[in-house]
């Protein structure tokens, strides 16, 4: 896990596996039509592909204020020139 500090909190890059392990997790999304198990869906299908991640935001007492999934993509952009 990679951690960032700010002024008002943290930041943390977690995998898909890390993530599990928080609780916060299954409710993260409870309110959204889209839940957690969304975003677990989408990590299953671009798995192949892309390097999927999340983002942690915590504020200065430690607790967990969102939970932002991002996505990485190697790709060659001159590939078929």
């Amino acid at each position: 896990m990679t951690t960032f500090s700010f002024k008002d909190g943290t930041a943390a890059v977690v995998s898909p596996d890390e993530l599990r392990q928080y609780e916060d997790w299954p409710s993260a999304f409870h309110d959204c039509c889209k839940d957690h198990r969304f975003y677990e869906i989408i990590e299953k299908t671009l798995a192949n592909d892309f390097d999927y991640q999340y983002l942690i935001l915590r504020d200065l007492t430690g607790k967990m204020r969102g939970i932002q999934p991002f996505f990485f993509v190697q790709q060659n952009l001159v590939e078929g020139i």
